[in-house]
């Protein structure tokens, strides 16, 4: 089973809850974040343990492609554990979970 910490960004609580919800089934510790403010603030007490930031593009506060380098360029605090987190944005279209729903027995 896989392990690791995630950090997923989104303003949209039910999508970033469920997102939240299948991979912690998986075995990951998931942390949240409604929007960039706070995905920096998370990124900053926990950069030494998150492995992948999972970000919406369009954030109330910003914007997800620019999070990491945005996080870089203000932060004198802890380093990530690796060179840095792998990042990836998502915007709202396509997410195909069905398979993680069917397979967790969540309700879809």
């Amino acid at each position: 089973m896989p392990t690791g910490t995630l950090l997923i960004i989104d303003d949209e609580a039910r999508l970033r809850q469920l997102l939240a919800q299948v991979l912690e089934l998986e075995g990951y510790t998931v942390l949240q974040a409604p929007d960039a403010h706070r995905g920096i603030e998370l990124l900053q007490q926990h950069a030494t343990d998150i492995l992948l930031v999972l970000s919406d593009v369009k954030l109330p506060d910003g914007n997800g492609v620019e999070l990491l380098p945005r996080y870089k360029a203000t932060t004198m605090g802890p380093r990530f554990r690796r060179n840095q987190p792998i990042s990836r944005t998502c915007q709202k279209a396509g997410l195909r979970l069905s398979e993680s729903y069917r397979k967790n027995g969540i309700p879809h």
